[in-house]
């Protein structure tokens, strides 16, 4: 009976394959706009205000920033000079006119304070038990298997805040946390004597159980973990950003779409658009109106990653009204967001030109 239930879902999960129109995975990147906007704040400091650990989070969120380039980020040498010919210590930046002071002497608009509000890691020891059936199909055996374990936790919460150098304001102020937590397996306890032969087994029956020994990541590894997503969520929340979404090619049933794929793979995409075009010609897409879809589909792909935002709404739209399906949709709906986005880091730019021209 198992025999031919195993055939019977092996033939299942064939046809389901086959039904599905996706083809191949692609992926899509943009800009997208931040968070809040930091009006009048381009040139910026980032300083820690106390411990070790805020400069480690203040020099990861500093190349961070640089590498997005929507703020221009002056040196901590240049800043460092000027608080020491003021005399002043970190923790004497908890004035606010002193921060200002200091800001106005660097030249800057805008004063980012970074702070490590807590930073607590905890271990918690147990055990557990497995019961490995015998390797001989014919024997009723079951081995006990202890194994001790480790579950390492972890949070680490850091607080900033933006001080505006020209009005002396706190302009925003927030708090990040993030957890960790994983658990990790020792080396087995076997409670019985166990052939040799049975020991590869074993291990093999405990690792297909995720039963893996590893090493615990040490509190540097994960304080260094925790600070990358507390830092890419302070980028994502004042600065401009890059996205990268994942979307799927779907099947044209003819031979030629594995060449335009490749062209786009290949970063040719200009040249993948005019094969997509001679396509239009072919009248094997016309004979199926869900066909057709997904060519309607695959070519606004292809315009939205070439950037013709406005092109690839008009051939979403196409393709909705043709054959509305969960994916042809949400591109629909994501390209309207990003027709927004654009839109919004077009007052962005304009914005601060004008300010700046002032």
């Amino acid at each position: 009976m198992s025999k031919y239930l195993y055939l019977f879902l092996s033939l299942l999960i064939l046809i389901c394959g086959c039904v599905s129109p996706y083809y191949k995975e692609l992926s899509v990147t943009f800009k997208t706009p931040p968070e809040i906007i930091l009006s009048n704040i381009k040139n910026i400091a980032i300083l820690p205000l106390d411990s070790n650990y805020s400069k480690k989070v203040c020099n990861m969120l500093i190349s961070k920033l640089i590498e997005n380039k929507y703020f221009t980020v002056i040196e901590r040498e240049k800043i460092d000079e000027i608080i020491k010919e003021l005399k002043l210590s970190l923790t004497g930046l908890m004035d606010l006119n002193k921060v200002v002071e200091v800001g106005k002497l660097a030249g800057v608009e805008g004063f980012i304070l970074v702070s490590v509000d807590n930073f607590m890691t905890e271990d918690f020891r147990g055990v557990e038990q497995f019961l490995v059936p015998s390797s001989d199909k014919k024997s009723d055996k079951v081995y006990k298997i202890r194994t001790p374990t480790l579950i390492r936790k972890a949070n680490l919460s850091v607080s900033f805040r933006i001080i505006s150098v020209s009005t002396s304001e706190i302009i925003l102020s927030k708090t990040f946390s993030e957890k960790f937590e994983k658990k990790y397996y020792q080396s087995p306890i076997f409670e019985e004597d166990i052939p040799k032969s049975e020991y590869l087994y074993i291990t093999l029956w405990l690792v297909i159980m995720g039963v893996n020994e590893e090493p615990p990541k040490t509190e540097g590894e994960i304080f260094n973990e925790l600070s990358e997503k507390i830092t890419n969520s302070i980028v994502k929340l004042i600065s401009p950003y890059f996205s990268k979404e994942i979307v799927y090619w779907e099947d044209l049933k003819i031979k030629d779409q594995d060449r335009i794929i490749a062209l786009i793979k290949a970063d040719l995409t200009s040249s993948a658009l005019e094969e997509m075009l001679k396509l239009q010609k072919d009248p094997s897409i016309y004979k199926d109106t869900k066909i057709l879809a997904r060519y309607h589909y695959n070519l606004g792909l292809i315009y939205e990653i070439l950037g013709d935002l406005e092109k690839a709404y008009e051939t979403y739209l196409i393709c909705v009204k043709l054959d509305p399906t969960d994916n042809h949709i949400n591109a629909l709906n994501r390209i309207r967001k990003r027709i927004k986005d654009r839109e919004k880091l077009k007052e962005i730019s304009i914005g601060f030109c004008l300010w700046a021209d002032n």
